[in-house]
């Protein structure tokens, strides 16, 4: 469920132990020690309040009417996480997202199932050293011992994300799977008799003298058709199923390194080369293109291939998809894909291990086929690739 979905449905609860509406942001930046311990107190209390599932605090709606009038001003979450976690006894997880909502900016604070009690070890403002806030209802009051023995014996279940990953092949039919068998035609260059310059399809005396001709066509091609056929694509899906959130995930894949195979993103393929050679220029004038903050990191290592795709904060019930990453030309020595997560809510990473069988043959590519492939618009063989289904699933 996206944020704005979840506020959406929030709109149609009254508030609660789990629920808190307010119309104006609560005083941060500059205010003095009474005005911040109203965020404070807001906190811990819905941190120790009795329920089963995240609790929300969403700014900038009116509590009666539910009117969405949205943010008066920001907060930043990094400080009110700094501040927070200096004060309660131990850290509390909680976050905080800037939502656009109809139009309008909706704050809104997540804290999520843990275990309890929280209290301040010093007094803060209004608050008092040593004494445990609770929501109960609509308001905040104090709880009382026998209460606050129950927290301590009661741990919560869900104290750390599950994340589930899905892999998940490109094209117009998607499909999920959990191994990858490919067989493929991978076209090689004869280095002891290299593909020739390119002076047109039908070159005269007066052709080879033309400036009309992009010499390295043929080579170009080649290049093209081999990671053109030797291509498998798909995507990483990640699912968070727990109730609290995932914070700085990233997901790394790892490969076995193997002479000609290497790992690309949708970004990095080149267009089709073009037999022109003003054609040719204007892209070398053009140059690849520069993705900025590109969250797919991809490095060849000593002795494996690795792509690392940048995630972020997923909140519960979240779903992020990874863009889609290419194994080009992979070997036969490929046997496995793996995959780990990290994220600063998991105590170890989590890793799985994808089969992989690959086979292939191979084709000395000449002029010819090159000059086949652009005349009669052939193919040499679409690569047969198989995505096997998990286990008892469709």
């Amino acid at each position: 469920m996206s944020n704005e979905q979840l506020i959406e449905r929030l709109l149609y609860s009254s508030e609660g132990d789990a629920l808190d509406f307010k119309l104006r942001q609560y005083k941060f930046a500059s205010a003095t020690e009474e005005e911040k311990s109203e965020l404070l107190k807001d906190i811990l209390a819905f941190a120790n309040s009795w329920r089963d599932s995240p609790a929300h605090i969403v700014i900038g709606i009116r509590d009666g009417t539910k009117e969405i009038d949205g943010l008066d001003t920001d907060i930043d979450e990094a400080s009110v996480q700094q501040f927070v976690n200096a004060k309660a006894n131990k850290p509390v997880r909680f976050s905080y997202d800037v939502v656009d909502f109809k139009g309008k900016r909706i704050g809104l604070f997540t804290i999520h199932v843990q275990e309890r009690p929280f209290y301040l070890g010093k007094q803060y403002g209004k608050l008092k050293a040593n004494t445990v806030y609770v929501r109960r209802g609509s308001s905040t009051v104090e709880a009382d011992p026998d209460e606050i023995a129950k927290m301590g014996r009661s741990a919560s279940s869900s104290s750390a994300p599950k994340l589930r990953l899905r892999l998940i092949s490109t094209g117009r039919e998607e499909t999920i799977f959990d191994q990858i068998l490919f067989n493929y035609t991978e076209f090689l260059v004869n280095r002891s008799s290299p593909l020739r310059d390119y002076h047109g399809k039908n070159p005269s005396t007066l052709a080879y003298l033309s400036p009309g001709s992009n010499s390295n066509y043929y080579r170009e091609m080649a290049v093209y058709l081999r990671e053109r056929y030797g291509r498998i694509g798909f995507y990483i899906e990640i699912h968070n199923s727990g109730d609290t959130f995932a914070d700085d995930v990233r997901i790394q894949l790892h490969a076995q390194s193997s002479q000609g195979f290497g790992l690309k993103g949708t970004d990095d393929f080149r267009d089709r080369p073009q037999s022109s050679s003003l054609a040719a220029q204007i892209r070398a004038i053009q140059g690849p293109m520069v993705l900025k903050n590109r969250p797919l990191k991809i490095e060849s290592r000593k002795d494996h291939e690795l792509a690392e795709f940048l995630i972020g904060k997923l909140q519960a019930g979240q779903t992020a998809r990874s863009e889609a990453l290419y194994l080009v030309c992979p070997q036969v020595s490929l046997e496995s894909l793996h995959i780990c997560v990290f994220s600063d809510q998991l105590r170890t990473p989590m890793e799985i291990s994808v089969p992989v069988k690959i086979s292939r043959n191979e084709i000395t590519i000449t002029e010819d086929h090159i000059d086949t492939y652009d005349n009669q618009h052939a193919t040499f063989g679409v690569p047969t690739v198989t995505m096997t289904p998990p286990s008892g699933k469709s």
